[in-house]
């Protein structure tokens, strides 16, 4: 009987947005949400943004750096 839990990635990336009035702005990862069964968004911060504004957004995958697009 296999007893380990199966972790599960997150489905949204906190992140804490500052200078966004200049040409460019400073994105600062702070934590990561799951989406719950009924819809609503579990989050869970690594640290507490007290300076610019929080985007929640969905995580994205990123490519294999190791596939290359080569088959």
């Amino acid at each position: 009987m296999n007893t380990e839990k199966q972790v599960k990635r997150p489905s949204h990336i906190v992140w804490q947005v500052i200078d966004e009035k200049q040409k460019q702005s400073r994105w600062i990862r702070v934590g990561a949400g799951w989406t719950n069964k009924d819809g609503s968004l579990y989050l869970r911060f690594d640290s507490y943004p007290v300076l610019g504004k929080v985007i929640i957004r969905l995580a994205v995958e990123k490519p294999d750096a190791n596939e290359g697009g080569q088959k």
